[in-house]
């Protein structure tokens, strides 16, 4: 969801970049190897973990923690929090989410929701939901991490290389495809900029078609759709106390409530996962 991205101050920053960048204990097969309490401790030295706002966080970590454990190997668990870990190095000082949870809680709440969409265990589905944010919001971060120096390649692309590089193809071809496409660069390519009136009106649509699109595939649906609920399910949620969260607020429902109705007609059109058509046909039906 990259319309929230920000930054925090530079010095923030700084402090950031001396963080942990990687998860480097080894993960074990016996049940006294606690790798899991390594990962939260080394995740605890983030210094906004311990904060009052990252205790909903920190909870949800232990609960996602807890079920990698309890539904994927032990090699699988090691390339999982090795994402989870630089999940949190990239969107641990982005800016709030538009509720003012930690940006982070959402990549992990996607992450949650695609291993109870999967009937069978799926590494492959849960990095990609972790990752889902990286290249859109933060690819220059990740393109630092790269081995790459061809110059001509963009900072997205070079993102995309590092997390073939790391977690294989198939990965960074969902995270390619939830990532939405430069929309002001199309716009701007057919002489339309933000000065003319339909402006955004026809980002809008461009955003519908990619997401149209994009969720035929059925990896890509399952992470889309976690995502969307995230973010569009939570529109009544959101603070209407200014004028500028009143007009904030009608943007998202300018951009989501038709996304809304692709999805829930995706979704009966193969019959699946019928309690998301269901929150999303209520919540279509209050807002439209």
């Amino acid at each position: 969801m990259g319309e929230s991205l920000g930054y925090m101050p530079e010095e923030e920053i700084a402090k950031f970049e001396k963080e942990p960048t990687q998860a480097e204990q080894p993960v074990g097969n016996e049940p006294g190897d606690r790798f899991d309490e390594l990962l939260l401790e080394q995740l605890g030295q983030f210094e906004r973990t311990q904060t009052e706002q990252f205790q909903a966080t920190n909870e949800s970590l232990e609960n996602f923690v807890r079920e990698i454990n309890e539904k994927f190997s032990a090699e699988d668990q090691r390339e999982i929090y090795d994402a989870l870990t630089l999940m949190f190095t990239l969107h641990i000082y982005q800016k709030d989410r538009p509720e003012g949870s930690p940006y982070v809680s959402h990549p992990l709440a996607v992450a949650q929701k695609a291993i109870g969409m999967s009937p069978n265990p799926d590494k492959g589905l849960v990095i990609a939901a972790l990752m889902h944010d990286s290249v859109e919001d933060q690819a220059d971060k990740l393109a630092s991490l790269t081995e790459q120096t061809d110059t001509s390649l963009t900072d997205e692309q070079k993102a995309l290389t590092e997390i073939q590089t790391k977690y294989g193809e198939r990965v960074a071809n969902i995270v390619s495809h939830l990532s939405n496409p430069d929309f002001d660069a199309v716009l701007a390519s057919q002489g339309i900029t933000k000065e003319n009136s339909q402006y955004k009106e026809l980002k809008n649509k461009l955003y519908a078609e990619h997401v149209a699109e994009a969720i035929e595939d059925p990896d890509v649906l399952r992470i889309k759709l976690a995502d969307f609920s995230e973010n569009a399910l939570k529109l009544s949620k959101l603070p209407t106390e200014t004028d500028a969260q009143i007009k904030q607020k009608q943007k998202y429902i300018d951009k989501y409530v038709p996304v809304m109705k692709i999805f829930a007609d995706r979704l009966q059109r193969d019959n699946l996962f019928p309690e998301y058509q269901t929150a999303l046909i209520e919540e279509y039906n209050k807002l439209k």
